[in-house]
């Protein structure tokens, strides 16, 4: 199947946000190349993994948009996502010569080790992913990916240099909340789907 019209103003709106967004934290002047790109590793790795999240109550309207298997499309925001979250505490720890960087520490503060721990959280969720076809349970262990995205943005709004810029905020804020609202879908069409079977089965 081809990309169909909503398809095409989908794929048009998030490359405008990929370029707003990257636009104006290349205006901000970076200490240094690796600084950059600490921050851009952040932006678009975010950026990726919450288009891909708010995107998971939709999978018929994704996949008829975008004429794809809806976990084609999911799974390539995801993998964008995953590549670049990883090149972030890397280009880090490098930048700071300290693989401590992924640890949490009780030194450190609160909003250091959110940002830790939500790694942490983000490589179980992405292995429940990996365990889909072995494990029975695995969506409760890729669900993780919900909070990794809240807990990333109370990361991002304390310590990210680039949401210093308010329309930065705005757009990685307002992403969260659809996050938000995207797991409630979740699990309000779980429940749907529980209700459902019950019913069917009962007598």
């Amino acid at each position: 199947m081809a990309l169909t019209k909503n398809g095409y103003i989908i794929s048009g709106l998030i490359l405008l946000l990929f370029a707003v967004v990257n636009a104006v934290a290349l205006s901000i002047p970076p200490d240094s190349p690796l600084r950059l790109a600490v921050r851009l590793f952040a932006l678009n790795g975010y950026l990726a993994l919450a288009i891909a999240t708010i995107m998971t109550p939709f999978l018929v309207k994704v996949a008829r948009a975008f004429g794809r298997p809806f976990l084609r499309v999911h799974h390539l925001f995801a993998g964008v996502g995953i590549v670049l979250v990883t090149l972030h505490p890397v280009a880090l720890a490098v930048m700071r010569s300290n693989p401590l960087v992924f640890v949490p520490s009780v030194t450190s503060p609160v909003a250091i080790n959110l940002g830790r721990i939500a790694l942490i959280l983000f490589y179980i969720a992405l292995v429940g992913s990996l365990l889909r076809t072995r494990v029975k349970q695995w969506r409760y262990l890729h669900a993780l990916m919900f909070i990794v995205l809240i807990i990333g943005t109370i990361h991002a709004n304390y310590l990210g240099t680039d949401l210093e810029n308010p329309g930065i905020r705005a757009i990685i804020n307002l992403l969260n909340v659809a996050v938000v609202i995207s797991l409630v879908m979740s699990l309000t069409l779980k429940v749907t789907r529980m209700r459902s079977r019950s019913r069917a089965t009962s007598p």
